[in-house]
């Protein structure tokens, strides 16, 4: 039996080797987020009646909360037996901690982040390394979830780079190899003395699991001062067509946003 598996975090990366050398900071810079997470799910498998549906990454108490947090899920099968129609609702909040740990010679940052989750979506510390182009490597080994992909993309030191951005405030970013394609939009609506509202419009195609299309709007509060974002409205919305999992839709809303950073002055 095979499982709809939800592959955000597939898409929030471009798989590269981790660099070995590094130089050490002074400090460890310690960052908590609040976050709230929303997924939801429909899709088609006609190819393997026996799959159970939507197979959600951390289940909830088995339904949602007044607040709509937990999961819920079902799924019909075809009078003939030969597949499945199924949706499925996920929904948590809770806290996001990163530690800004030092900086690479190649300009990446090294952080250690976790995650808490009220219903269960939680992470133990695991190892990336972040860039100013919104690449992301994890530790293979570690369980990072999709909200924490979403705010490690713009955790790179130089996410903001003036020597990038048009004379329309605006930079993009692109990638175009065999697995996975990538070309996302940045551009600054406004700036007040480096508080800086900023839009992005991010498309990602996989190519490794019958084909997955991602489109992302995202709105992000960015203090250029901190060099850090202090707010992520972001709205995911994913559709893979072929392969093992038939025809799905799945649409993410993340929000996230900085309650304490220990290099801001009480």
């Amino acid at each position: 039996m095979k499982q709809i598996v939800l592959a955000c975090a597939v898409l929030c990366a471009v798989v590269r080797p981790l660099p070995s050398a590094a130089v050490e900071t002074a400090q460890v810079r310690h960052l908590v987020y609040a976050f709230t997470f929303d997924v939801r799910q429909t899709g088609e498998v006609t190819n393997d009646p026996g799959t159970p549906g939507l197979a959600l990454d951390a289940p909830g108490p088995g339904g949602l909360g007044a607040d709509g947090t937990g999961s819920k899920s079902s799924q019909t099968t075809y009078a003939d037996g030969n597949g499945q129609t199924y949706s499925g609702h996920q929904g948590d909040a809770g806290t996001i901690s990163v530690e800004l740990v030092r900086e690479q010679p190649d300009n990446g940052r090294v952080v250690n982040v976790s995650e808490q989750g009220r219903y269960g979506r939680n992470a133990a510390a695991a190892t990336c390394v972040v860039y100013s182009n919104t690449y992301v490597i994890c530790d293979p080994n570690a369980k990072v979830n999709a909200e924490e992909y979403t705010l490690l993309r713009f955790l790179g030191k130089s996410f903001v780079d003036p020597n990038t951005i048009d004379a329309k405030n605006h930079w993009q970013i692109a990638d175009d190899v065999p697995a996975i394609k990538i070309q996302a939009d940045y551009t600054i609506a406004s700036n007040d003395k480096g508080l800086m509202n900023i839009g992005e419009t991010r498309s990602v195609d996989q190519r490794d699991v019958g084909t997955l299309k991602s489109a992302i709007q995202s709105s992000i509060v960015y203090d250029y001062n901190r060099l850090v974002p202090i707010r992520i409205n972001e709205y995911d919305t994913q559709r893979q067509y072929g392969g093992s999992s038939g025809t799905s839709t799945s649409t993410y809303e993340t929000t996230l946003t900085l309650v304490s950073d220990s290099a801001t002055k009480p």
